[in-house]
């Protein structure tokens, strides 16, 4: 699917640690990066299918002094290399590094990171896009911001804990490959 300039993007907002990579808690040092299970190809999959690749991520261990911006780039800059090696490009990365607490407007699932990216990269779809993570705030996110949303289970929730949700995912699944099928086949 070719886009010009004025067509307004379709978008995969994607969390990163727990959906792109193996969250290992406070993920930042390059050596300690992983993807999870088959996560570049699900990614070039998404990207050939004409949907724009973008990372929207809390790193709250900023805030909390764990590490620097300077450390969470140079992870930014490994990921994004890594997955050059199989073409996929990550349009944009936003990332809100303030800690739970600090009450800011920027951390999921306020929506400042997903308009953070839209002036970055131009005008989106939201109706088109979908938004991909492994903890509520992602969904939570999606829906303020409009998007399709998928939900990976993970550590963070149970079913109990999906109930209490106002509004649920359109999918969940067990990572983002099973994500990227769902998405291409609709």
């Amino acid at each position: 699917m070719q886009k010009n300039a004025t067509m307004k993007k379709e978008v995969i907002f994607l969390d990163r640690d727990g959906t792109i990579n193996v969250d290992h808690g406070y993920t930042y040092k390059v050596e300690d990066w992983e993807f999870t299970d088959k996560a570049p190809q699900a990614l070039k999959e998404l990207q050939d299918a004409g949907f724009s690749l973008c990372v929207v991520t809390n790193q709250s261990g900023i805030g909390h002094d764990l590490y620097t911006t300077k450390d969470m780039e140079k992870l930014h800059e490994h990921m994004r290399s890594e997955l050059a090696k199989d073409g996929v490009v990550i349009e944009a990365i936003a990332f809100c590094p303030h800690h739970r607490e600090a009450g800011c407007n920027c951390r999921k699932p306020k929506t400042a990171m997903i308009k953070q990216i839209e002036k970055e990269i131009g005008s989106i779809d939201y109706t088109k896009s979908w938004t991909i993570g492994d903890k509520f705030a992602d969904v939570e996110l999606g829906n303020n911001a409009g998007t399709k949303t998928i939900l990976i289970k993970s550590q963070y929730w149970n079913d109990v804990d999906l109930k209490e949700l106002s509004k649920k995912p359109n999918e969940i699944v067990n990572n983002l490959f099973e994500a990227a099928q769902i998405i291409c086949n609709k």
